[in-house]
């Protein structure tokens, strides 16, 4: 893993510890209608979403993207994060020059896969719709467990809905 791809990981982690911090610390909140943010994809064959606790950051030069089952829990979870490149509406691929950018399903804190693991570099990440509350978009690609490289996984039809801030 490069040290890029390390700080990536760091930052994806710090958002994903704020979200529980701020999930646990808050009063009641204002809920979205259900379904209103989401990611989801089919793994193999089976479709899993995540659509409770949801949230995205945004800068000129960032975007991280998290969306979980358990409200104040990292698992399980999709969790993604596009650095060092502009962002905007397009298409992001792991094999773009000076781009750096992981997706990563959590299953729980033993069972994680990423598309940083293996030989594989077909990750896509896609925003569709960029506005100042709302990033859309898609994904697709391999992902393989940390613990065992040789188990994969194959995401297909993915697609986000998150909210930014």
């Amino acid at each position: 893993m490069t040290k890029s791809a390390s700080r990536l990981g760091m930052v994806i982690f710090l958002l994903m510890l704020s979200l529980t911090f701020l999930n646990s610390c808050s009063e009641k909140q204002e809920e979205e209608p259900s379904g209103s943010f989401y990611t989801r994809a089919k793994i193999g064959s089976q479709l899993v979403q995540f659509n409770r606790s949801t949230t995205s950051v945004v800068e000129p030069r960032l975007l991280i993207g998290f969306s979980g089952e358990n409200p104040g829990s990292e698992y399980p979870s999709f969790s993604f994060g596009i650095e060092s490149v502009p962002i905007s509406i397009g298409e992001y691929k792991e094999t773009d020059s000076g781009i750096d950018m992981v997706f990563r399903y959590s299953v729980s804190g033993t069972e994680i896969y990423s598309s940083k693991i293996g030989n594989e570099t077909d990750f896509v990440i896609t925003i569709t719709s960029l506005s100042s509350t709302v990033v859309q978009g898609t994904f697709k690609g391999t992902l393989r467990r940390q613990s065992d490289t040789n188990q994969a996984l194959v995401v297909s039809e993915g697609e986000f809905r998150l909210p930014i801030g």
